[in-house]
């Protein structure tokens, strides 16, 4: 713009103005929903059907109706939980990291959580992950700690690994464990053996590493001043760098789902990259958050959950990604058709097959139970699951004879279906 002004009625002057035009707060994103709680830290995030259950460092754990998206509604409360980190729910159970180890929690309530266990370790318990009855954790000055949870109300420290002194986040896929070790980049254990996991591969990275996410042959690593780094697992004892992505601030936490990622970052907020090319991601969709987006997770159909703080307000902010993604936003709460069929053959000596439909795509977790509500198996899944006619089979090898619980969960959708195990 330009513009003249009149000194002393005298002398003209010529300014030369340049007005910048505001930067774009969204693309392919929208925000749905918020949940505020004014002096408080939102860490960790479990989706389970229409509740969400969320960590808050200071307060303890929080429990939210998200039935209607635009109104997230708290249900539940559970306090003195000593600053508790991540969450993760195995069945009718969640597990929380915290200053002092793990508290396991009974949610079969969701409005009445109730602390049913709880196990110390050495260090600060980070962030967590699951597989099988097992929880995995990454602790600052603690290493990795693996803990029988089969008995849930007494888990059990059984193995530790010393790799690296800061262990921020974790995440399992087979025998391995993919730490974003703080100041060592990627650290690869191999936990084939619970109580003796070993150090097998490792990868320095650029910046201070805080996230981890793994899918196929790749890892991918968030990192402090240095955005998304891909990583090549391939070779599971020599990891190398295939690719680099700049995110614009402190990437923090990171989820993938299919060929997705979506990237807490810090200051920017949320960014989507698609990665079906690791060693060429593209941004596909952000939104510049109002706070700090520190912790994320994936729902459905395109919806995602963001930890958002600053000066001690915070948030969980949910997210519409539909549009980035290219798919449908339906509600995951809208009713539609879903079908878990009995058992084949019922009863069973030893494999048992189910089938299953899904009237549209979503990630689906399917796990089997005794009549306690304890859980007995994961089924392995591929995560993202497309919509259409589906089976998985179940091999009861070393498993004694009784009455056992299929139950598949996919997005807002629950089904279970119950089977006998004979022996003859």
């Amino acid at each position: 713009m330009r513009r003249l002004i009149r000194v002393r009625n005298t002398l003209l002057v010529l300014l030369s103005i340049t007005i910048s035009a505001p930067a774009q707060d969204s693309s392919g994103v929208k925000i749905v929903g918020r949940f505020r709680l004014e002096h408080g830290t939102f860490r960790g995030i479990a989706v389970v059907g229409s509740h969400l259950y969320v960590t808050d460092y200071w307060e303890g754990l929080y429990v939210l109706d998200i039935s209607d998206l635009s109104h997230p509604t708290q249900i539940g409360y559970l306090g003195n939980l000593g600053n508790p980190n991540d969450i993760v729910v195995i069945g009718q159970v969640a597990f929380i990291s915290n200053s002092y180890g793990i508290a396991a929690i009974e949610i079969s309530e969701p409005a009445n959580p109730t602390l049913i266990g709880s196990c110390g370790i050495q260090g600060v318990a980070s962030e967590i992950d699951v597989n099988g009855n097992t929880v995995f954790v990454a602790a600052r000055q603690g290493g990795v700690h693996i803990v029988d949870v089969q008995t849930p109300s007494q888990p059990v420290d059984i193995g530790q690994n010393n790799a690296a002194d800061f262990m921020d986040n974790i995440t399992v896929a087979g025998n391995y464990a993919y730490i974003a070790a703080r100041r060592d980049g990627l650290v690869i254990l191999d936990v084939s053996s619970l109580t003796m996991p070993r150090e097998i591969g490792r990868c320095s990275i650029a910046g201070e590493s805080y996230g981890v996410a793994v899918t196929g042959n790749y890892a991918y690593v968030t990192a402090q001043d240095s955005g998304l780094r891909i990583i090549d697992i391939s070779n599971i004892e020599t990891p190398h760098e295939v690719a680099t992505y700049q995110t614009g601030y402190a990437a923090w936490d990171i989820k993938i789902v299919g060929d997705y990622a979506f990237i807490a970052n810090g200051g920017s907020g949320l960014r989507v990259l698609n990665v079906s090319d690791p060693a060429h991601p593209r941004e596909i969709g952000f939104y510049r958050t109002s706070s700090l987006a520190w912790f994320v997770s994936y729902g459905s159909n395109g919806l995602v959950f963001v930890c958002e703080s600053l000066d001690l307000n915070t948030s969980l902010a949910i997210y519409d990604c539909s549009e980035a993604l290219g798919v449908s936003s339906t509600s995951p709460f809208t009713p539609c058709s879903f079908t878990l069929s009995p058992p084949f053959p019922n009863p069973f000596n030893s494999r048992t097959t189910v089938n299953y439909t899904l009237s549209r795509a979503g990630v689906v977790k399917l796990g089997v139970y005794d009549p306690a509500g304890r859980l007995v198996a994961n089924i392995p899944t591929p995560g993202w699951v497309e919509a259409g006619a589906h089976h998985f089979s179940w091999d009861a090898a070393g498993v004694p004879a009784g009455e056992y619980f299929f139950k598949l969960d996919a997005g807002g959708m629950t089904g279970v279906q119950k089977s006998a195990l004979v022996r003859w």
